[in-house]
């Protein structure tokens, strides 16, 4: 009976472990993004600045 109890807790720790770790994914790669989304626009800005003395 234990060995079954014990095999739905890891189905169930595993499952919820799956969830949390895409969960973590999808927060990395949001701030990420983020962040280099900014630094890409400022690039660009940046370059246009450049383009336009000339």
């Amino acid at each position: 009976m234990e060995i079954i109890i014990g095999l739905v807790m890891l189905f169930i720790l595993a499952y919820f472990y799956g969830k949390f770790e895409d969960f973590l994914n999808f927060i990395f790669s949001g701030i990420f993004g983020f962040i280099s989304g900014k630094y890409n626009d400022s690039l660009d800005e940046y370059e246009k600045k450049k383009n336009d003395d000339k």
